[in-house]
């Protein structure tokens, strides 16, 4: 008995690993990618996110619900170049740090990966919130502290859209990027 025991749990984390070492691989590569792309401009910052970010998803997630039908294109892009122009912002006045990947878990069809960063004399927990692309990834949310960045971008845009609606929206978002 403890033979099948052990067999079924080897071929269960056999199967398990290898998506899990992906997801943190992923992650790993993608602080270094992020964090070179940050040392050279705001538009290689910008390709970085477009390419391993679901700025789509991030974009409507970040909207409060009642103005999620009035998005439009022009409202994405100003969302993906203010969220590659804060990303640009905050490495450049980061210095120093380092990603280190404290677990990977499975939820649903999503991944997330718990990381700590440390940045200076700081140490900060950030959850990477991956859906599977092909044979990789792309991240569709990140939590810094327990925080989801939508859900704060939310509490942002909300006097905006209020006394602007999304042409408000998008002409601050326009302005905090650059």
């Amino acid at each position: 008995m403890f033979r099948i025991v052990v067999t079924l749990l080897w071929v269960w984390m056999a199967g398990v690993a290898p998506a899990f070492a992906d997801a943190s691989l992923f992650v790993q590569r993608l602080s270094g990618k992020i964090s070179d792309a940050a040392e050279t401009s705001v538009s290689q910052t910008a390709l970085i996110l477009g390419r391993y970010f679901d700025i789509n998803a991030m974009a409507f997630a970040a909207l409060p619900e009642a103005y999620r039908p009035k998005a439009t294109q022009a409202y994405v892009t100003a969302y993906h170049a203010s969220v590659a122009g804060r990303f640009y912002k905050e490495f450049q006045s980061a210095g120093e740090g380092g990603l280190r990947v404290l677990g990977v878990r499975e939820n649903g069809n999503l991944t997330l990966v718990g990381t700590e960063v440390h940045e200076g004399g700081r140490r900060l927990m950030v959850e990477f919130y991956l859906r599977r692309d092909g044979t990789s990834f792309k991240v569709v949310n990140v939590a810094l502290e327990g925080l989801l960045i939508t859900k704060q971008q939310q509490r942002d845009f909300q006097p905006i859209l209020i006394s602007g609606d999304i042409p408000g929206l998008i002409n601050w978002l326009e302005r905090t990027g650059s």
